[in-house]
C-alpha cells in the first residue's frame, strides 16, 4: 500500500470518526423540566411594590396602570434548553375588559431580580417589565367581570437564548396587559410555572470518537513523515 493510499485511508477514517461523533452529539436525550416561581407580584406606575402582597394583577384599573412579575430559581436546571413556556394558573379573582378579551405579553426583565422582589426596583422595575425584548403574547378570553380564572400559557420562543445565559441562577419574566386588567384581587391563589424543554448534552459520549479522529490523524501524519 502506497503512503497516498495509506493517508487518504487514514483521512476517510478520521472523517468517518468526526461524522460518528457529530450524529452521537445530536441524539441528545430531552426532558421537561417544571420550575415553580418563588416569587411574583406585581408594580404600579408609581414604583410601589407591596412584598407581602403576591397579588399578579397587571392592565389598567382605574387610574392606576400595574404590571406584573415571576421570578425563577435556575440553579438545579442542566442540558440545553429548546423551548419554554410560561404557565399561570387560573384561580378566582377580578377582571376588566370591554370586549372579554386582552391579550397577556411576556417581556425580558433587565432589573436585578433582588430589587425587583424586595420592592426597591421603582419606576425603573415599572417600566423594566413591560419594555425590551418581546418573549411571547397571547389572548386571554375571561369570564367577565369576576369569576375563575382560565389557566394562561405563554410560549417563550424569544426567551431561549437568555434562558440558557440565566441557567445556574435566578430568572425574571416581566408581563402586562391591554384590554383592561387580569388577576386583579388574587392574592397569589394563581402559581406560576416555568416548563422548560431540556435536552441534556453528552460530551463525555462523543470524547473518545473525537480522540479516535484526531488520533488516526496523527498516526497517518507519523508514518508519513517516516516515508
Amino acid at each position: 500500500m502506497s503512503v497516498f493510499t495509506k493517508f487518504n485511508r487514514g483521512i476517510r477514517l478520521a472523517a468517518a470518526a468526526i461524522v460518528l461523533t457529530t450524529v452521537a452529539s445530536g441524539a441528545h436525550a430531552v426532558s421537561v423540566v417544571s420550575v415553580n416561581s418563588y416569587d411574583n407580584g406585581w408594580y404600579k406606575s408609581n414604583g410601589s411594590h407591596v412584598t407581602s402582597n403576591t397579588n399578579i394583577i397587571s392592565g389598567q384599573s382605574g387610574w392606576n396602570s400595574y404590571r406584573n412579575f415571576f421570578a425563577f430559581d435556575l440553579s438545579g436546571v442542566t442540558g440545553r434548553v429548546v423551548s419554554a413556556t410560561l404557565s399561570i394558573a387560573g384561580g378566582n379573582g377580578k377582571f376588566s375588559n370591554m370586549s372579554n378579551l386582552a391579550k397577556f405579553a411576556v417581556y425580558d426583565v433587565s432589573t436585578k431580580t433582588s430589587s425587583l422582589t424586595s420592592g426597591t426596583g421603582g419606576t425603573a422595575a415599572f417600566a423594566d417589565l413591560g419594555s425590551g425584548s418581546l418573549y411571547g403574547s397571547t389572548a386571554v378570553a375571561t369570564p367577565g367581570w369576576t369569576g375563575k380564572m382560565p389557566t394562561v400559557s405563554v410560549a417563550l420562543a424569544n426567551a431561549i437564548g437568555d434562558i440558557n445565559n440565566a441557567l445556574g441562577n435566578q430568572f425574571a419574566l416581566g408581563g402586562t396587559t391591554s384590554g383592561g386588567y387580569l388577576w386583579g384581587y388574587s392574592n397569589g391563589a394563581q402559581a406560576a410555572t416555568l416548563s422548560l424543554t431540556v435536552a441534556a448534552v453528552p460530551v463525555p459520549a462523543a470524547l473518545p470518537l473525537m480522540l479516535l479522529a484526531f488520533g488516526g490523524m496523527g498516526v497517518v501524519a507519523r508514518r508519513r513523515k517516516t516515508a
